[in-house]
């Protein structure tokens, strides 16, 4: 009897043992990060940087099939994307147009292009650095390259600056005009006067009351800023308030 309780014994202590061991080694792999990296997706630049065909064929091939549906299959890109696209398509970039505008642009250039004018300028380093100059708003515009003597300026890049040099010259309109240098130093934005079409879309989003949302979609549609189309609409309703008040008084008179 005292064997085989001492067996017995001998028996229960291995196995504390080996349960103590096994829970050790499920805790240590407890504490180890087991979460994975989100992937982020993989965008059309990327697309194009990864291209290996000869002269990139085909992602013009691939962005021409986009253009060809429609230029609102541009629209997901971003402006920084947009204006990567310009650069290498040969076409000038205009801030202050509509992305809209921007993005019929765009489509027309490629669908007159049998290749990529320039793919000497698909490089990340390139891509990266005109998207931080959208990210810190500065140096918009076209930068000059060391490459880009031989090039040829593109149909559409000559429409698009044409254009841009008209709506400079005899149109006033909504577009964000570049900051105005003031005392102090301080920068302020230029005044926003919408044209007529402008104003006839901004009255009937008034009468249904917009909210930032609303604004928001107007303003990236006009080029401006946010707080410009709320700027618009609170005069809107002073003006509204004070028109009340006149009304009222010749009344009462």
């Amino acid at each position: 009897m005292r064997s085989k309780e001492y067996v017995k014994m001998l028996k229960r202590k291995l196995n504390q043992q080996k349960v103590l061991a096994h829970r050790k080694k499920v805790e240590g792999k407890s504490t180890k990060s087991t979460t994975k990296k989100d992937k982020v997706p993989k965008t059309l630049l990327d697309d194009i940087l990864a291209d290996k065909t000869d002269g990139f064929i085909s992602s013009h091939l691939l962005l021409k099939a986009k253009a060809i549906t429609g230029s609102a299959t541009f629209s997901s890109l971003s402006r920084a994307e947009i204006h990567c696209l310009f650069r290498i398509y040969n076409m000038k970039f205009v801030p202050s147009k509509s992305k809209t505008a921007l993005c019929e642009l765009l489509s027309e250039a490629i669908k007159a292009q049998d290749s990529i004018p320039c793919p000497n300028r698909i490089q990340a380093a390139h891509f990266s650095k005109i998207k931080e100059n959208h990210k810190n708003k500065s140096q918009l515009d076209d930068f000059s390259d060391d490459d880009d003597s031989s090039v040829p300026v593109s149909t559409a890049a000559s429409s698009s600056t044409a254009e841009s040099t008209t709506d400079t010259t005899t149109n006033d309109n909504a577009t964000v005009s570049p900051n105005v240098t003031t005392a102090g130093n301080k920068q302020r934005r230029a005044r926003f006067k919408p044209t007529p079409a402008q104003i006839a879309v901004l009255k009937e989003d008034h009468s249904r009351k917009p909210n930032r949302e609303i604004n928001k979609r107007r303003a990236d549609e006009f080029g401006v800023h946010i707080t410009q189309i709320e700027t618009w609409h609170k005069r809107q309703r002073q003006q509204s308030r004070k028109n009340t008040g006149n009304m009222h008084i010749q009344i009462t008179g």
